[in-house]
């Protein structure tokens, strides 16, 4: 089981997608991310495919329609399986080491 699951709902947001990734996928973390391909008109799922296919912890959902953010998070939500989840939006990044630090704390968090 992962750490953490990073969630991604993503439509129209292809000119910012990959730095967006590579602020996720930096590093070796212990993390899977689930990113949801809200029927994006930009080919930002071409971008999520070719991602996903250099690196498993990215998996890839499509979806035939737009039915926003909300519903892209909770598909990514239920087939999440991190201890942890965190929702990044396609068109943030995260700060340089960012992922590290949250992970290093959560593994240092006593046991609950």
């Amino acid at each position: 089981m992962p750490t953490i699951s990073v969630v991604v709902p993503v439509y129209g947001v292809a000119e910012y997608l990959p730095e967006c990734l590579d602020s996720i996928l930096a590093g070796d973390f212990d993390i899977e991310v689930i990113a949801v391909d809200d029927a994006s008109p930009d080919g930002s799922g071409k971008i999520l495919d070719d991602r996903a296919a250099a690196d498993p912890r990215l998996r890839v959902v499509h979806l035939d329609r737009n039915g926003g953010q909300g519903q892209a998070r909770n598909l990514a939500l239920e087939q999440a399986t991190g201890e942890y989840v965190w929702f990044v939006d396609g068109d943030d990044t995260l700060a340089d080491g960012g992922l590290a630090a949250v992970t290093a704390r959560l593994r240092s968090a006593p046991s609950r």
